[in-house]
């Protein structure tokens, strides 16, 4: 009995034996495959390299529609020192002001490059910015001449009528910015199209970056007043001046609107409105006027807003065409301001059927403070 048990606790040591030695065996053989393995993409990293190390900083996405420069990873002490140490090309600071200039800088110091077309409202042809192997200081530019540049340049817009200052057409877009914001921006810039943005000071403390973007990418950043509460605002003129004052510390704070002379408001649901009357009308009017705003209102829609009352026949994308081209058509004025929202997914859709429309009828598009004159009800 007791030598059974002993044969028994001998085999169980031989088994785990066994099983300690294979484990060890492939633990081993991992450690050995990682290190080549590792050693092999470090070379294949950096073939061809001019640095120590081939490894780059890929650009942050969405980029900015403003010049950015793609860093090297190795850049302690003064970037440009070390650059020219590790054998990058030092270029001059004009390499970033036009898109010609740059590729005559670059085709003279030997340094391969690519264009790339992107949407902006920029003129066609324009650089936007850099993507590029390398860093900068205040001297210039050190780029590695093994990794190609690539220029980032504003693309072809459609073709417009030529602007004689009467058949103008003015987007604007009120309660942003939202989650459809962005994607409204990028149709913009594919048609190279100017638009004003009536934005509410709490849209914009929800998406501050997207409201930065709105001024950056060259379009008219406005005033819907702070938070669109009519029964709180329109209390009093002086209830709705310290809403507009909220919006503009807001954007203000953000470091999104600089100090000017002149602001641009619209009132939520128009300048003329059931929760106000002619006297109270007239001092907001009058308290806007002395704060540098001036005032917009619409003569042509879309009843973006309001598609949820929409007949039950019809379906949102139907109804918001029929709306706009029933007040296209009737617009009593030579000057054209359509109303549009940025917070409703259909506009994002159709706007670009509606910027086709609107130039295939001969219009072209402008800003709204290139409007010699404010508007709105008398």
């Amino acid at each position: 009995m007791k030598n059974s048990t002993k044969r028994k606790w001998i085999k169980g040591i031989s088994v785990r034996g066994a099983a300690l030695t294979f484990f060890v065996t492939i633990l081993l053989v991992y450690g050995v495959g990682m290190y080549l393995f590792s050693d092999f993409v470090f070379l294949q990293d950096n073939r061809g390299a001019v640095t120590p190390s081939a490894v780059f900083l890929e650009p942050e996405m969405p980029l900015p529609a403003t010049l950015v420069q793609q860093t090297h990873r190795e850049e302690a002490g003064k970037p440009g020192e070390n650059a020219v140490t590790a054998g990058y090309t030092a270029l001059p600071p004009a390499l970033t002001e036009d898109a010609e200039g740059a590729k005559n800088i670059l085709r003279e110091a030997g340094i391969p490059f690519e264009i790339r077309d992107t949407w902006s409202t920029a003129p066609a042809g324009e650089l936007l910015y850099l993507e590029y192997a390398g860093t900068s200081d205040e001297t210039g530019y050190y780029v590695n001449p093994a990794v190609p540049v690539t220029l980032v340049v504003s693309g072809k817009k459609a073709e417009t009528a030529e602007d004689n200052g009467k058949n103008r057409v003015y987007l604007t877009f009120d309660d942003g910015p939202t989650a459809y914001t962005e994607e409204i921006l990028d149709v913009l810039g594919r048609y190279g199209v100017p638009a004003a943005f009536f934005t509410l000071g709490t849209s914009v403390e929800k998406y501050p970056a997207v409201a930065r973007r709105i001024a950056e990418d060259g379009h008219l950043l406005a005033s819907h007043g702070s938070t669109h509460k009519y029964e709180s605002i329109y209390a009093s003129a002086g209830a709705l001046l310290r809403d507009v004052q909220a919006w503009q510390k807001t954007v203000t704070d953000a470091g999104i609107l600089p100090p000017s002379e002149t602001y641009y408001f619209r009132f939520p649901g128009g300048s003329v409105s059931q929760y106000f009357g002619v006297v109270q009308r007239r001092n907001m009017i009058d308290g806007l006027h002395g704060m540098g705003y001036r005032i917009y209102d619409w003569n042509i829609l879309t009843n973006d807003g309001l598609l949820s009352t929409r007949p039950a026949e019809m379906t949102a994308e139907e109804y918001w065409k029929q709306t706009f081209l029933e007040t296209w058509e009737n617009c009593p004025s030579n000057t054209r301001i359509i109303l549009l929202h940025d917070s409703t997914p259909e506009t994002a859709a159709l706007l670009p059927w509606l910027i086709r429309y609107v130039i295939d009828e001969g219009y072209t598009f402008a800003r709204l403070d290139q409007l010699d004159e404010e508007y709105y009800m008398k």
